[in-house]
């Protein structure tokens, strides 16, 4: 998924401008549609606590649309049960443009592991670009008999529920990456769960478990310095830095693929022009060389899709995680 090239952005402001009476050139196109859209700040709600590398990169964004638009563009934590409760905020706001929400995957995980949410992740929010990809890589205890992928899955199958796998927490994109791991190749490990990553690679590295599904901006430092394997890549393709390790799919697992994700939605009901508009100049604020390299220091993936692209991205996540949770039977209050 691509940001739009400067050519397709200049004729799509042309279209704006013929569309309201007048063929104008495109930078009076574009201020043109500056002033329509917005006219006054707009609220990015972040779902998640002040700090980490979900409000670090809205953060980025926020600035980014502010200096493009002339408008404050201000970040606003709504932390607690999961991202549901800003989520929630974002789904009752009015679809004009103002109110955005800037969250990561758990917006396609949590539907299925709450009996009841104030709100359909599928029909009221609409997407606009996915803005990151956080990977995730499969490491191990040097000491575990066990190198590739097709060996992990011998070794699991000779002792059927032995192998432990650590988690950043329940219910989290790691961990279901381990149960999505498990139900594809039919084998047994058991679930440890931590309070984030850093208490999961202790015990990792002290052999207290086996395995650790981990976002790679955690795991490479360890892997680095001898004191992990690394194993394979949990996404649909191998990465820097370690280009030349095979995805859990390459070893074997066909089909499987998982990736966590950064996107930004806003309302369900948003204009199909505010609609392209906003995903439009999102993606030109994410092409920013400075902002992609402060987010490659997070760990970040930094990409952009148009709202279309990113639509079918989502519709197709919701049924694969919720499938697989509703499965193992994970259930949050």
């Amino acid at each position: 998924m691509n940001s739009p090239s400067r050519r397709g952005f200049l004729q799509s402001s042309l279209s704006l401008a013929a569309a309201s009476g007048g063929l104008l050139s495109g930078a009076g196109a574009w201020a043109q549609a500056a002033k329509r859209y917005p006219s006054q700040p707009v609220r990015m709600v972040v779902p998640f606590g002040a700090g980490g590398s979900v409000d670090a990169a809205a953060r980025d964004l926020a600035k980014g649309l502010s200096e493009l638009w002339g408008q404050p563009v201000v970040v606003d934590n709504r932390p607690g049960a999961s991202s549901t409760i800003g989520n929630a905020l974002v789904a009752k706001a009015p679809p004009d443009g103002l109110t955005l929400l800037f969250v990561s995957s758990h917006i396609v995980i949590t539907p299925a592991m709450y009996e009841k949410l104030p709100y359909d992740a599928g029909k009221d929010f609409t997407p606009l670009t996915i803005t990151a990809n956080v990977p995730i890589i499969l490491v191990a205890n040097p000491r575990l008999a066990a190198h590739t992928v097709p060996e992990l899955i011998a070794l699991a199958r000779r002792e059927p529920g032995k192998l432990t796998f650590a988690s950043s927490g329940n219910g989290g994109m790691a961990h279901l990456s381990g149960e999505m791991f498990k139900s594809m190749t039919q084998t047994q490990m058991q679930h440890i769960p931590y309070k984030g990553d850093a208490q999961a690679l202790n015990d990792l590295i002290a052999g207290q478990v086996d395995l650790m599904f981990c976002a790679a901006s955690s795991a490479m430092p360890q892997i680095q310095a001898g004191r992990l394997r690394a194993i394979a890549w949990a996404g649909s393709e191998s990465i820097d830095p370690l280009p030349k390790l095979p995805t859990i799919a390459q070893g074997g697992v066909a089909g499987y693929s998982a990736v966590s994700w950064m996107g930004l939605f806003a309302p369900a009901g948003l204009p199909p022009r505010l609609t392209e508009q906003i995903g439009r100049d999102a993606a030109r604020v994410l092409d920013d060389p400075g902002l992609r390299r402060r987010q490659a220091a997070l760990g970040l993936q930094t990409t952009s899709s148009s709202p279309a692209e990113f639509r079918r991205f989502v519709d197709s996540e919701l049924p694969k995680w919720s499938g697989l949770v509703r499965s193992i039977g994970i259930k949050l209050d």
